[in-house]
């Protein structure tokens, strides 16, 4: 009966009369179990609105609640539109103008095509599943990015031979069950590494990880929370003196 949740309405005997008679609780599914992801088809806006026509893709939801959910290769879990526009904003004044951008577990590449957005120059995406990647090179090239972009499929621990380099902006955003940070953030913070100085880098993680205050050149600028999502800033310096 309607105003009871958690219910369905009896169908009507006739055909007619069954879409007046039945009523759905409001939740998608019922007993407050989480939807199941069924393709990549999902639009996340940009932090700028939908004006734009900037969008990304990423895990939808079943249409039906008794539909199985086909196995996935790994969770995407896309920067929200808040979080994204907080980022550039920490670049200062000239954003990501003129950058060279490093998006490392892009997932969905939302961080680096923002920076793209923003006025960067060249962005490469790495990350491991192929379905992603594919999307991440059709995004580019809607947006008319396609000759200043590329896309690695690989694992990150093994794609740094492989990468341009000189970069003034990384974005470091693995699934929180991985936590990479020590091997990633020490790999760029080596004398000699990929990073330009006074690059920055972000690394986006859960709440209850804390980073070090340093990685070798790299050194903690600061800590921001937005919810469930920790964003720690690190600026590439010269390293410390381990004389003194």
């Amino acid at each position: 009966k309607p105003g009871r949740p958690g219910l369905v309405g009896k169908w009507a005997k006739t055909p007619e009369k069954r879409v007046a008679c039945k009523w759905q609780h409001p939740a998608p599914f019922l007993n407050n179990r989480a939807a199941p992801v069924v393709g990549s088809e999902i639009v996340s806006r940009s932090a700028a609105g939908a004006s734009d026509g900037y969008s990304l893709t990423g895990p939808t939801m079943a249409p039906h609640r008794n539909r199985p959910a086909p196995r996935r290769s790994g969770k995407v879990r896309p920067t929200t539109g808040r979080v994204r526009g907080a980022l550039i904003s920490m670049l200062g004044p000239g954003g990501a103008e003129g950058k060279r951008v490093l998006d490392l577990y892009a997932g969905t590449g939302g961080l680096g095509l923002e920076a793209m957005r923003h006025g960067a120059v060249f962005a490469e995406f790495v990350d491991s599943d192929r379905r992603r990647c594919a999307q991440i090179t059709a995004e580019a090239e809607r947006l008319g990015y396609g000759d200043r972009c590329r896309v690695h499929q690989a694992r990150v621990e093994r794609v740094y031979a492989r990468l341009e380099g000189g970069y003034d902006i990384v974005f470091i955003d693995p699934p929180y069950a991985d936590d990479p940070f020590e091997d990633v953030l020490g790999r760029l913070g080596e004398e000699g590494s990929i990073v330009n100085d006074d690059a920055t880098v972000f690394a986006e993680h859960g709440r209850r990880r804390e980073l070090e205050e340093r990685y070798g050149r790299l050194a903690r600028r600061s800590v921001r929370n937005y919810g469930d999502t920790t964003v720690t800033v690190f600026d590439a310096t010269a390293a410390p003196d381990d004389a003194g």
